[in-house]
């Protein structure tokens, strides 16, 4: 299920306060229109009279039953608590899961993951590239 909370938050821009959605987890199979908003951030902007249309990144749960997995993304301050709870109930887990603390790991998993591919192979590829094929 996706799981959207509707909260006040202050303008990062005028400091007035504006409806935010806060998206905590999305099921892209229930509701597959959010898979864009994902990828492109829109589901993190907040809109304010006075002209912000700002990103605000915060941790999201993105989940594809049909392809079975689940890809999160948090704060680098969250993770341990985060790889520790996950510790607790992945044996009952039965689909990939990956923890990404950057926005572009986080979206380039979900879009791995999309094309049917393996993203640790894809990791070591792209560590083999880096070190026999530097730029230069």
């Amino acid at each position: 299920m996706s799981v959207c909370i509707k909260t006040k938050i202050a303008c990062p821009q005028c400091g007035q306060k504006i409806e935010y959605d806060y998206w905590g987890t999305v099921n892209v199979d229930l509701n597959p229109e959010l898979k864009d908003k994902v990828i492109n951030q829109d589901l993190f902007r907040c809109h304010c009279s006075c002209g912000c249309n700002d990103v605000l990144l915060h941790s999201l749960l993105y989940h594809n039953m049909e392809k079975k997995y689940m890809v999160s993304f948090y704060d680098i301050s969250e993770v341990e608590d985060v790889k520790s709870s996950f510790e607790e109930i992945k044996e009952d887990i039965d689909e990939r899961f990956r923890i990404t603390t950057d926005y572009n790991d986080f979206t380039n998993k979900i879009n791995i993951f999309d094309s049917g591919f393996d993203d640790k192979l894809i990791e070591i590829q792209c560590k083999y590239n880096q070190k026999f094929f530097p730029k230069n």
